[in-house]
């Protein structure tokens, strides 16, 4: 039953990793120089993708290893809370550090699903650019121990 799980994650671990390599030159612009509106809102979108990926494998987890669907109105926060959370089939997925990263990136999230592109600050949105490659970082150690875990 997880080894399909598995595959899904490793799969979604892909495409976050080729959305890093895809942006590569806006990451390294953005270190420079104050990013453009345009540059701004292409970033505020990578943040947003990025995010969505990890929805994917927490979905891809609490539905294939816990059966379990989190319920709206606040699905997205349960999702996240979920992953912290040992269960009975399975230890938590993430650590509280990595957890309370998350965090923000679940707020800007809900920010830019919710906003005008306009509004989208360069103040608020950089802390999130500087720490994104840490955090995936992170999370990708925390999913490839869960992953050894429950294989074991």
């Amino acid at each position: 039953m997880f080894s399909n799980a598995d595959l899904l994650i490793q799969d979604e671990i892909k495409n976050i990793d080729e959305l890093f390599v895809e942006y590569e030159l806006l990451f390294a612009l953005a270190k420079q120089q104050e990013p453009d509106s345009v540059e701004a809102l292409a970033l505020a979108a990578l943040v947003h993708s990025f995010y969505n990926g990890l929805e994917n494998i927490f979905q891809i987890i609490t539905k294939r290893v816990d059966s379990y669907t989190p319920k709206p109105p606040a699905w997205h926060t349960d999702l996240l809370i979920k992953m912290g959370e040992a269960t009975e089939k399975r230890n938590a997925v993430l650590h509280e550090t990595t957890l309370l990263d998350l965090h923000e990136y679940l707020g800007f999230r809900h920010f830019f699903r919710h906003s005008y592109t306009n509004k989208i600050e360069w103040g608020k949105l950089k802390p999130l650019i500087d720490n994104i490659h840490h955090t995936w970082s992170n999370v990708k150690n925390d999913l490839y121990n869960f992953v050894k875990t429950v294989q074991e």
